[in-house]
């Protein structure tokens, strides 16, 4: 893993930024890549590519990048880890291709020259590339299939920016600062930002399984290719025999472990008392005897949502090497103020636990990291997410038989709702919203402020509105899958939506960024593309049963570890968020905002008016956001 940046003039003329310019941008990614860094440009500088290496496979000098091919045509500088890249590169030596590394970096590149874009579906891993191809004057850009990876650019003149860091964009000295309506709406609306937009305007970010490629015709936001698609199956091909589905997810959670562990470095599982986690140490422990563990603890919590216990009984079942820290209110607020809140990617309230569950492997030699990222929206983690989704349709169809009357009444209800607190009348002007942009399914699990209350804040501030509301956004991402939705499972579309933007810009997302600030690799096998694939194709009953969220997963942990652990209540992560914004945290968060010059001068929204902790995290992160970027 490692942090990137590269420079690409359309018309191949000389970038005009010195090398010191360049390398001191590519330095604000040092946390990514702490063990080394790279420099290269073309003959006539027409192109330059910057790296900071976090060196995971071959650690030698002759894995370090940017990489380029013998015969100086291909560039390349990526981000990631590719775990089936010994396979392809024993087919790419079949062939004759001569290696001068180890690394699966070199295997990238040699691919690329024999299938060109091709390539990328044949990549198992995660991944985000720049690539810059000589012989076919071009720069090809690439993001892996669920975003695990995040790789943004930007049009500066004729100047093609990219890298792994918006802000590292943002503060090039031809980027004009200025926020996005879009991104700001979705931040307000749904706690991070979709692809392809960012918080900043005219910085863009690549969707997850696709590929641009930018030539002399490129523009931004240029329109991606896609390369890959998941395997979704409608209601009738649902898989609904138990015994099998618990073999076959078996198998291959134990595959999408084992695949994972792929590294020359130390790698362990963050484990917090639920199940997945668990799970990871369970197939992890089936290939090696030395699993490490990493836990943290909530100490100012209550005990029923502490987890350290937990965590503690699976690490001694399978004899791990554990490391455990505990947490409290005061530290949580150090690093809130010195990691989270800072960076250029606003985070969640759980992004301070994965700094801190990080910072904690980082100082126990622990570089390599998995984690259970995922597997509640994949297999229906919470408690009712079902039921939700199954209520939330049948709410619009029933409203949507009133079609006539449906812009009336939205109307009506916007004018009587509140700006901020989510009153049963402000929930109908939400329902009415989202009948009136006939949304698919409704599947909004974090939103921080309604529909209607985030374009309120955005046209009061800016006198603007969104291009695409929510409803819009993950109806469009949803056909961008399926042609008739209406032959798939509540469940196959949430999966859909996820894949769109739950997982790639806030879990993973939160995921890389947190565990990147003390320089970790994290990796989930919960979304490897085969557990996946799997799991889109198993009926919405091995998912979840009444007082059973997950059941297809706690089954595995009730045959491979225990009863009790099987059936341990869900706690979320570090308690959930409404444990983790106490009083304390609250009033910092509070103070934030008094300190804050953007909000002094012209705040988003009073703090006074907020109706919950969580509008709080959000509108203090957007303020020292702005402070901060802008």
């Amino acid at each position: 893993m490692c942090g990137i940046l590269g420079y690409y003039h359309i018309d191949h003329q000389p970038v005009e930024r010195s090398r010191p310019e360049i390398e001191t941008l590519r330095d604000m990614m040092r946390n990514r890549g702490p063990d080394a860094s790279g420099y290269l440009e073309g003959a006539r500088k027409d192109w330059v590519l910057a790296h900071r290496r976090l060196a995971i496979i071959d650690l030698s000098e002759r894995g370090h990048q940017p990489m380029t091919t013998p015969d100086g045509n291909l560039h390349l500088s990526y981000n990631g880890e590719i775990y089936n890249f010994q396979t392809l590169r024993d087919d790419l030596a079949k062939r004759g291709v001569v290696f001068r590394s180890t690394s699966d970096t070199e295997v990238i590149l040699h691919l690329y020259r024999e299938y060109g874009t091709s390539c990328f579906k044949m990549l198992e891993g995660m991944f985000a590339i720049i690539l810059v191809d000589e012989a076919k004057r071009c720069c090809v850009m690439a993001r892996d299939p669920v975003g695990k990876k995040p790789l943004y650019y930007a049009l500066l003149g004729r100047t093609l920016v990219m890298a792994s860091d918006p802000g590292v964009i943002s503060r090039d000295r031809d980027y004009r600062k200025e926020v996005s309506i879009d991104g700001l709406y979705s931040v307000l609306a749904m706690g991070g930002v979709r692809a392809p937009h960012s918080l900043f305007r005219g910085i863009y970010k690549l969707e997850p399984g696709s590929y641009i490629v930018a030539d002399e015709n490129f523009s931004a936001p240029a329109t991606p290719s896609r390369y890959f698609e998941f395997a979704l199956k409608p209601r009738s091909e649902l898989l609904d025999d138990e015994e099998t589905a618990i073999r076959t997810l078996d198998h291959l959670l134990d595959r999408a472990v084992e695949k994972r562990m792929l590294s020359d470095v130390p790698f362990g599982v963050f484990l917090s008392g639920g199940i997945d986690s668990a799970l990871i140490v369970h197939y992890m422990s089936r290939h090696t005897d030395r699993v490490n563990t990493i836990s943290v603890d909530m100490s100012d919590s209550a005990d029923s949502l502490r987890e350290g216990a937990a965590a503690l009984a699976v690490a001694k079942r399978y004899g791990t090497n554990h490391h455990s820290i505990d947490l409290n209110t005061a530290e949580y607020i150090r690093i809130l103020d010195e990691v989270v809140l800072p960076n250029s990617t606003p985070g969640m309230t759980e992004s301070v636990l994965l700094a801190k569950l990080s910072e904690l492997a980082r100082a126990t030699g622990v570089i390599v990291i998995e984690t259970g990222e995922g597997a509640d929206e994949l297999f229906m983690g919470y408690n009712g997410y079902l039921t939700y989704l199954e209520n939330g349709l049948r709410r619009m169809r029933q409203l949507e038989r009133a079609s006539a009357l449906l812009p009336l009444c939205a109307r009506l209800a916007r004018m009587f709702s509140p700006d901020t607190h989510k009153t049963r009348l402000a929930y109908w002007t939400d329902s009415f919203d989202a009948a009136a942009n006939k949304t698919i399914i409704r599947d909004f699990l974090y939103e921080p402020f309604l529909n209607y209350q985030a374009e309120r804040i955005i046209a009061r501030k800016y006198g603007a509105r969104p291009h695409h509301n929510k409803y819009r956004q993950l109806n469009a991402a949803i056909r961008s899958h399926v042609s008739h939705p209406e032959q798939y499972s509540p469940a196959a579309l949430s999966v859909l939506w996820n894949v769109s933007f739950r997982w790639a810009e806030l879990l993973v997302m939160r995921c890389d960024i947190f565990t990147m600030t003390s320089g970790v690799e994290g990796r989930a096998p919960m979304l490897d593309v085969d557990v996946m694939n799997f799991a889109f194709g198993l009926s919405d009953r091995m998912k979840e049963r009444p007082g059973a969220p997950k059941y297809i997963l706690r089954e595995l942990v009730r045959r491979h570890i225990s009863a009790e652990h099987a059936d341990r209540r869900k706690t979320g992560f570090g308690g959930g968020g409404n444990n983790i914004l106490n009083a304390e945290v609250r009033s910092y968060l509070a103070s934030r905002l008094d300190a804050s010059p953007s909000y002094r001068r012209d705040p988003l929204l009073p703090k006074e008016s907020l109706a919950d902790e969580f509008q709080l995290f959000t509108l203090a992160s957007l303020h020292v956001w702005l402070d901060g970027w802008m």
